[in-house]
C-alpha cells in the first residue's frame, strides 16, 4: 500500500494537539480539575530540534507541554519497550537545553527548572500490567540502591481490559481507546488497499455517529485514514517478527553469549600479553640506564685510578731529591 509520507503525526498526537483535549489528559493523569487550557504551553520536539518525528519512532506519537509548574512528556506507544526512561532523558535533555541559555548556565543564581513528570500510553496486545514504573537505573549495569541519576516514567496500559481507572478520567483517552480498538478489529484479516478504506471508513461513520473523537475524524477524515492503517501495519510487522523471531532469538542469544564469552577471554589473555610485554621492556630500560650508569661510573674510576698513579709518582720523585 503507498502512503502520503506528509502524514507523520500519529492520530494520539493529532488528539492532543488540541489544547482542551491535552488539559484533560493532564487532568486525567494527576486527579485533578483544572479548567484553563490557555496556561498550557505546547514545546513537542520537531524534526527542526534533531528529533525525527516524535522521541525516535517513524510516526510522531509524542507531546509535550509546560503546565502546573511542569514540564510534562507524554508519549504514546503500542509495542512494550524498556528502553523509554533512556529515550525520554535524551528527550528532556533537549528540551531543557532549549529552554536555558548559555550565559545562564555560568552564573551563581540557580535557573528555575519546571519540574518534568513523564507518562505513556501503551495499548499494544503484549500483556502489560495496568501501571508499571520503569526506571532508567534499571538499565545501568551495575545495580545502585541510590543512583546519581534516575529517571521515572509512569506506563499506563490504556487497552479497555486493563485501564479502567485511568480511562474512566480522561475523556479523551477512552475515546481515543474505543476508536483504536474497533480499528483494529476493522483492519484484522484485510488484505487489500480498497478493503482497509472501506473498513476504516465504517470505523469512522460509527464513532462520528456515537459521539467518538467526533471533531478529530470529522475535520481529519483523510490523514486518519492513512495514519491509522500505517500504524496497523507496522504494528503487525512488528509483532509478526518477533513472533517469527522468538525461538531463533534464543538459539542466536546462546550462540552469541559463548562468542562474547570466548571474546572476553581472548581479550583478557591479550591485555594480560600486553602487560607483560610493558612491563619487561620497562624492565630493559631500566637495565640498560643502569648498564649506562656502571659504565660512567668506570669510566670515572679508571680517571681516578690514573690521577693517583701520577700523583703517587710525583711523590716518589719529591722523597727521592729530599733523600739526594
Amino acid at each position: 500500500m503507498s502512503y502520503n509520507r506528509e502524514y507523520k503525526s500519529s492520530v494520539f498526537a493529532m488528539l492532543y494537539e488540541d489544547k482542551e483535549n491535552l488539559l484533560d489528559l493532564y487532568n486525567g493523569v494527576n486527579g485533578k480539575s483544572l479548567a484553563n487550557a490557555d496556561d498550557i504551553t505546547v514545546n513537542t520536539l520537531t524534526d527542526k530540534d534533531g528529533v525525527e518525528s516524535g522521541i525516535f519512532m517513524k510516526v510522531k506519537n509524542d507531546v509535550s507541554f509546560i503546565f502546573d509548574s511542569c514540564l510534562n512528556l507524554y508519549e504514546h506507544q503500542s509495542t512494550a519497550n524498556r528502553n523509554i526512561p533512556l529515550r525520554m532523558l535524551l528527550y528532556v535533555a533537549r528540551l531543557m537545553y532549549g529552554m536555558t541559555s548559555r550565559r545562564e548556565l555560568y552564573r551563581e543564581k540557580a535557573i528555575e527548572l519546571p519540574a518534568p513528570r513523564f507518562a505513556v500510553f501503551y495499548n499494544g496486545t503484549a500483556d502489560v500490567p495496568a501501571r508499571v514504573e520503569l526506571k532508567l537505573s534499571d538499565q545501568y549495569e551495575v545495580k545502585q540502591d541510590k543512583p546519581d541519576l534516575e529517571l521515572k516514567v509512569t506506563v499506563y496500559n490504556i487497552n479497555s481490559d486493563k485501564g479502567k481507572e485511568i480511562l474512566d478520567k480522561s475523556r479523551t483517552l477512552h475515546e481515543y481507546t474505543e476508536f483504536t480498538e474497533r480499528m483494529r478489529r476493522a483492519l484484522e484479516g484485510m488484505r487489500t488497499d480498497e478493503e482497509r478504506r472501506e473498513a476504516m471508513n465504517k470505523v469512522i461513520d460509527q464513532c462520528v455517529a456515537e459521539g467518538i473523537l467526533v471533531k478529530l475524524l470529522t475535520e481529519r477524515r483523510d490523514e486518519i485514514m492513512e495514519t491509522s492503517i500505517f500504524q496497523y501495519d507496522q504494528e503487525a510487522h512488528e509483532w509478526a517478527l518477533y513472533e517469527d523471531g522468538y525461538d531463533e532469538g534464543i538459539q542466536q542469544g546462546m550462540q552469541q553469549g559463548i562468542r562474547q564469552g570466548m571474546q572476553q577471554q581472548e581479550l583478557k589473555d591479550a591485555e594480560t600479553i600486553s602487560g607483560y610485554q610493558n612491563q619487561i621492556a620497562t624492565m630493559q630500560t631500566e637495565m640498560a640506564i643502569k648498564q649506562t650508569e656502571m659504565a660512567a661510573m668506570q669510566a670515572e674510576k679508571a680517571t681516578m685510578q690514573t690521577k693517583m698513579a701520577a700523583m703517587q709518582a710525583e711523590l716518589e720523585a719529591l722523597r727521592a731529591r729530599v733523600n739526594a
